[in-house]
């Protein structure tokens, strides 16, 4: 979608930028688990080092990439096909 943008359209990107901006503040990550001695660490300190699972959503990540690929593959075939019997 080419041209202009609506005036609709931009109230509502300048709507969802206010209130991005001003609820950022009020969001905050997981706290950080305690140490082995119970003490909580400070942050910018880890006592412990988890690696991050990344597994779940990196497999469904390459998943829709590949179907998506496919689909596209599929389509351009059959575009092909109606071009040449045309």
């Amino acid at each position: 979608m080419t041209g202009p943008i609506t005036r609709k359209t931009f109230y509502r990107a300048l709507t969802f930028v206010f209130f991005g901006i001003v609820c950022s503040p009020f969001v905050s990550a997981q706290p950080l688990p305690p140490c082995e001695d119970g003490s909580i660490p400070e942050p910018g300190a880890d006592c412990v080092d988890t690696p991050a699972p990344i597994d779940g959503g990196a497999s469904i990540l390459i998943a829709a990439g590949v179907a998506y690929g496919l689909k596209r593959a599929y389509d351009k075939r059959k575009q092909n096909k109606e071009a040449d019997i045309a």
